[in-house]
């Protein structure tokens, strides 16, 4: 019976260790799904200031060029950030 009582008490620790790292784990995950959607808000913020600001700044036409191409990988990325997200 000594024994018995070993493998309870070892079952109990290592089940006990296994389950916080479960809920580590799926916290975690919880966690950078909400720092995504974040991020993605943010970005998509951003492109419309940077476009807006363009816009309206009377600048030379490759500062124009190279301030669009910003604005559209943001896009990109922002549309990017959200179909990973959304899965």
């Amino acid at each position: 019976m000594k024994n018995v009582w070993k493998g309870l008490a070892v079952g109990a620790v290592v089940g006990a260790a296994v389950g916080m790292v479960n809920d580590g784990l799926a916290s975690a995950g919880q966690k950078s799904a909400e720092l995504g959607q974040m991020a993605m808000r943010n970005a998509e913020d951003a492109a419309g200031r940077a476009k807006a600001k363009v816009a309206d700044a009377e600048v030379g036409d490759k500062i124009r060029e190279v301030a669009t191409k910003a604005q559209e990988r943001l896009e990109e990325v922002a549309h990017d950030l959200s179909e990973t997200v959304g899965r």
